[in-house]
């Protein structure tokens, strides 16, 4: 989208200088001398042709030039455009290797939650066992 508004800048700017080319070829072409009335026909006609000739070659030339310039200025930008692309895909690996820790901190935080729950289990089974041979003691009357 820069790129095309670059582009249609540089346009506008070669047609003007295009017209401002025109406008002085027209003010500043030579007059034919005054004598034989064929040879100052075709002189005239050379003189007119290559007035008009003038501005298109110059005009070429300046839409050569702004060419160039818009082609410079493109393989200016690439490098800039080559390093974002190479952040974004390191950052991209990045992404990756933190989420591929972080599946492994969850696994682990898994595996220690039901080896708690089974440890807890066991507690709460030996806790029965020891509960129920404590109700059994001779003399007790089973007041707490």
């Amino acid at each position: 989208m820069i790129e095309d508004k670059t582009t249609e800048e540089l346009k506008k700017r070669a047609q003007e200088l295009g017209l401002i080319v025109n406008a002085r070829a027209d003010q500043s072409s030579p007059k034919p001398p005054a004598g034989n009335k064929k040879k100052d026909g075709q002189n005239e006609r050379r003189t007119c042709l290559k007035t008009r000739m003038a501005p298109a070659h110059s005009r070429n030339e300046s839409l050569t030039a702004l060419e160039d310039k818009v082609d410079r200025r493109l393989r200016d930008t690439k490098p800039i455009w080559e390093q974002a692309l190479k952040e974004l895909m390191d950052t991209r690996e990045e992404v990756r290797a933190g989420f591929h820790n972080l599946e492994q901190q969850i696994g682990v935080l898994s595996r220690d939650m039901v080896r708690l729950r089974d440890d807890q289990d066991g507690d709460d089974e030996r806790r029965a066992r020891l509960e129920g041979k404590n109700s059994k003691r001779p003399g007790d009357r089973g007041m707490r």
